[in-house]
């Protein structure tokens, strides 16, 4: 007879399981998110930070400032200031929409339709945050003589599987392009 332990019931399994085990697992792959976050913070800001130093922006520090950062690209794509102002606005639009659901009583209909018409503001705001942000990363790279078409990998991340591969060619694109001076084709 084939014994298969894998199979079996193991009553100790029981007696074994500790809470405590449990939490600390939890604290320790939610320490490890936390740095990866960081380190990932740390690289796109300083490589933004870069790029726009190299792009001649005076006030490139700002890189280093959590969601103002966003407001910079296009002063680096070197287009108008106003567009800082537009983009601003979805921005903050979707920065409030959490807190808008928070205060939300979905008690009356007029309500409902409004948490309709401000999730369809927001996805929209979304989408214009995105194009926006290709467009300007575009007109970046070709300042940085780097193909434009590099911009769009990124959105290569909506596809399921293809999506991790894109962050990580992103990221190395991203750093090749702040820390690379790439010489002009004429």
């Amino acid at each position: 007879m084939i014994n298969l332990p894998i199979l079996a019931f193991n009553e100790n399994l029981l007696t074994k399981f500790n809470p405590m085990n449990t939490m600390n697992t939890f604290v320790l792959t939610s320490l490890i998110t936390l740095i990866i976050i960081c380190a990932l913070y740390l690289y796109f800001t300083f490589a933004w930070f870069t790029i726009a130093k190299k792009l001649g922006y005076k006030y490139a520090w700002l890189a280093w400032i959590p969601i103002i950062n966003i407001f910079i690209l296009p002063i680096v794509a070197k287009k108008n200031e106003w567009w800082t102002i537009i983009f601003a606005i979805p921005v903050l639009l979707s920065l409030a929409y959490p807190f808008f659901l928070m205060r939300l009583d979905y008690t009356t209909t007029f309500l409902q339709n409004v948490s309709r018409i401000y999730f369809i503001v927001y996805a929209l705001t979304i989408v214009f945050i995105a194009i926006m942000s290709v467009v300007w990363l575009w007109r970046i790279y070709k300042l940085r003589n780097y193909p434009g078409w590099l911009s769009l990998l990124p959105l290569l991340g909506i596809i399921p599987v293809i999506g991790m591969f894109a962050l990580i060619i992103n990221l190395i694109i991203f750093g090749i392009v702040a820390w690379k001076d790439r010489i002009p084709i004429i």
